[in-house]
């Protein structure tokens, strides 16, 4: 039963906390719900599947003998991986409004990279300017969506 609870645990904190803004944004006017509610739809379908899938997949594992203390080493690294995935997440949203849009977001563009052994020079490099280029743009420029600029202003 730890195995599973352990399982839904991180998507149960992230439906939690996008119930959260979704109250929150309920509050204000009708046309600022457009885009959150498709999006909690989706989150909530996708959580009720992923209960139900790791249910399955927990009960199987009952079944077969597998208990939580046969957990191979690849199966360590991927939890180690998303842990670092999740703190590396909260970090930037931490550090976003100090630091700024550009530079937090290409750093946290590495830091996935690396997390993901991305280890060659190109893509390390070029991907996240890349991508954060093309993120400011359409959320700065197309969007009209003001992002953090940090303190050096960009």
């Amino acid at each position: 039963m730890g195995s599973l609870i352990k399982k839904l645990a991180l998507p149960a904190i992230v439906l939690l906390w996008s119930a959260a803004y979704f109250i929150e944004v309920a509050g204000y006017s009708k046309k600022n719900q457009y885009l959150i509610k498709p999006a909690f739809i989706v989150m909530v379908i996708l959580f009720v599947v992923n209960t139900f899938i790791d249910i399955r997949e927990w009960r199987r594992e009952q079944e077969s003998g597998k208990g939580a203390s046969q957990i191979s080493q690849e199966e360590k690294q991927l939890l180690l991986k998303s842990l670092l995935v999740v703190v590396s997440m909260a970090v930037y949203v931490i550090l976003m409004p100090h630091i700024g849009f550009i530079i937090t977001t290409a750093v946290l563009l590495v830091v996935l990279l690396l997390i993901m052994q991305v280890r060659e020079f190109l893509p390390l490099i070029l991907l996240p300017l890349i991508v954060t280029g093309i993120l400011y743009a359409v959320f700065k420029t197309g969007l009209h969506i003001p992002l953090p600029a940090g303190f050096l202003g960009f």
